[in-house]
């Protein structure tokens, strides 16, 4: 479908652009490629042409409200592909999202200037007392709401890329880092900045490993395998793994059923890790990933054996 650009702003126009021709090219060609591509191929040249544009003024990092003009946060809603919204009716949508714009939640985006309102990057972030187990500590719509001002611990349980037309443009620890230091700022009585993450290969590569039936103590040693194993380039094998320890963040907790939902038992068997943000480990942390060591906690340890 040919979209109507005619009162687009001109950066605008390239990230629709760019969306189209990603959708029509060849999947098994990997993003990392298109800007070494033959200049004559469009969407190398729209590719190039928009990082030159980006960089036209540095990305800023904002929190989103529930009362932000347009209609971003009902786009956001539809399109969460990590922890789906409410999806049975248009009431319980609006319901799930005014929970997750609740006064002890929030979301942090990060924008070109240019683009406002249309973000590279979400991250939802739920604020408590202490580090979660489970999904249902975040989004139980009963749960008895935290006084922001007592919260020790910001979970961020869900980052992704929001617009098509800006895949595989890096900002997704840029926008971690601006989330940390807003809700600093605003809460210094926040002393935990963690994860709650999905481990989306774990299911797959453990039949690969062993197709055999596994006790519940044999999936979390398993999952500790899998989650602390390199592959043939040094990296982390699990996405989600490669993305936070790549960023500095240390894997310090694998929690047993933790998502319950078909999604979370298709991913993991309902597994979910916590990595731990420590702005004073990071860069440590980083560098033991590419020496190749996993920064690691003492129950991940444990069950490693």
């Amino acid at each position: 479908m040919t979209l109507d650009r005619a009162n687009q702003p001109d950066l605008l126009n390239l990230v629709l652009r760019r969306a189209e021709l990603l959708a029509s090219r060849d999947a098994t060609v990997p993003l990392s490629s298109v800007s070494a591509a033959d200049p004559s191929d469009e969407l190398a040249a729209v590719t190039a042409e928009l990082k030159i544009r980006l960089e036209s003024a540095p990305m800023a990092v904002r929190r989103l409200t529930l009362g932000e003009p347009g209609d971003l946060c009902d786009r956001l809603a539809l399109a969460e592909p990590i922890h789906p919204f409410a999806s049975s009716s248009p009431a319980d949508r609006k319901a799930d999202i005014a929970d997750r714009f609740a006064p002890d939640r929030r979301c942090f985006v990060l924008e070109h200037p240019l683009l406002r309102g249309h973000p590279l990057n979400v991250v939802w972030v739920a604020l408590l007392d202490s580090r979660p187990a489970a999904m249902l500590q975040i989004l139980d719509p009963n749960r008895t709401q935290l006084d922001p001002s007592v919260a020790s611990t910001a979970v961020f349980y869900s980052i992704w890329n929001v617009e098509p037309g800006l895949s595989g443009i890096p900002g997704g620890a840029s926008l971690l880092t601006g989330a940390m230091d807003l809700l600093k700022s605003e809460l210094p009585g926040l002393n935990q900045f963690v994860t709650l993450s999905p481990i989306p290969g774990y299911r797959e590569w453990l039949f690969r490993e062993q197709a055999v039936s596994h006790s519940p103590e044999e999936l979390l040693k398993g999952c500790a395998r899998y989650l602390s194993s390199l592959g043939e380039t040094g990296r982390p094998i699990d996405p989600v793994a490669r993305f936070h320890l790549g960023n500095g963040a240390r894997l310090v907790q694998i929690n047993p059923k933790a998502d319950l939902s078909d999604r979370g038992n298709e991913r993991s068997f309902g597994i979910m890790a916590n990595y731990l943000y420590e702005p004073e480990d990071r860069a440590a942390n980083q560098a033991a990933v590419r020496q190749g060591n996993i920064p690691i906690g003492d129950q991940v340890q444990e069950l490693l054996g």
